[in-house]
């Protein structure tokens, strides 16, 4: 059986939310919670701890961190990640450009396997989401899959079209139009989409996004498929906005059952369909 790994890109300058971060890494940001049990004791989490627990509870053993300049206090905080249960080695990825080119920073220890990739500045919860659409992935022979999270802010993130099958149409990252409240949030791939990056960003000098290259796969017949995650919560904390939501979503966390915010429960958009169409 192909060997499953986690790739982590933390290598984004954060400037987006850095009126809030003090110049400190975004992925480094404390999120308090409240303890179950013990109403009155509060437990700090950082948000990279979020994605990590998504690969632990998928089974996942090994991850590559992939950082760039003024992020290396990422690595005195994770150290080699044992204390999460987790083999964690550590990439230098010279320009940022994009995604892709992180990704492809560990291409010679990436091929050949089943690629996981969780976003260390998002928040995603319940924490078995990532497991449950690999459980699905490996049941079928798609060679991508992208978790789909309900949004209520589908403009500033990547719409994700989709048919009845769960075969993805085509991706909107950041589109003026909105034409579904959705987002993919979590992705894994076989081996012939990480040799479809590596061979697409050659030579390229300009930055590109992932849903760019999912759009290229999808119209060079790699099957892309959708995951929807109707009922899980997905948050971006790369945006003083979703910072901001993250902190409010975090005062109804309690210990490792957390409860979704009456915030997002009562936002029909947020929570309007799984079935990737308004």
């Amino acid at each position: 059986m192909t060997e499953d790994i986690a790739i982590i890109p933390a290598a984004g300058k954060g400037t987006r939310a850095f009126s809030l971060t003090n110049g400190s890494p975004k992925e480094l940001v404390r999120i308090p919670f409240r303890n179950r049990g013990a109403k009155d004791t509060i437990n700090i989490k950082t948000i990279f701890e979020f994605s990590i627990d998504l690969v632990v509870c998928a089974g996942i053993t090994k991850a590559h961190v992939i950082l760039s300049e003024g992020k290396f206090e990422i690595i005195n905080f994770l150290q080699d990640g044992k204390r999460f249960a987790l083999n964690l080695t550590y990439a230098y990825q010279m320009n940022t450009r994009g995604l892709p080119f992180a990704v492809d920073s560990v291409y010679s220890f990436i091929k050949g396997k089943c690629v996981s990739v969780v976003l260390p500045d998002t928040i995603v919860y319940p924490r078995h989401a990532l497991r449950d659409m690999l459980s699905f992935f490996h049941c079928r022979n798609d060679d991508v899959i992208l978790g789909i999270f309900p949004t209520s802010s589908p403009k500033q993130l990547c719409q994700v079209i989709y048919d009845q099958n769960l075969s993805v149409i085509r991706l909107y990252d950041k589109d003026r139009q909105v034409f579904v409240h959705n987002t993919w949030g979590i992705a894994a791939w076989r081996s012939r989409f990480t040799n479809f990056i590596h061979d697409y960003i050659k030579d390229k000098e300009r930055d590109i996004t992932l849903s760019e290259i999912f759009n290229e796969a999808i119209n060079s017949r790699i099957k892309v498929a959708a995951f929807p995650l109707g009922g899980f919560t997905y948050l971006d904390t790369g945006t003083p906005e979703g910072l901001k939501d993250a902190l409010l979503f975090s005062c109804n966390i309690e210990g490792n059952e957390r409860t979704i915010h009456p915030k997002f429960l009562m936002d029909k958009a947020y929570i309007r369909t799984n079935s990737g169409q308004t």
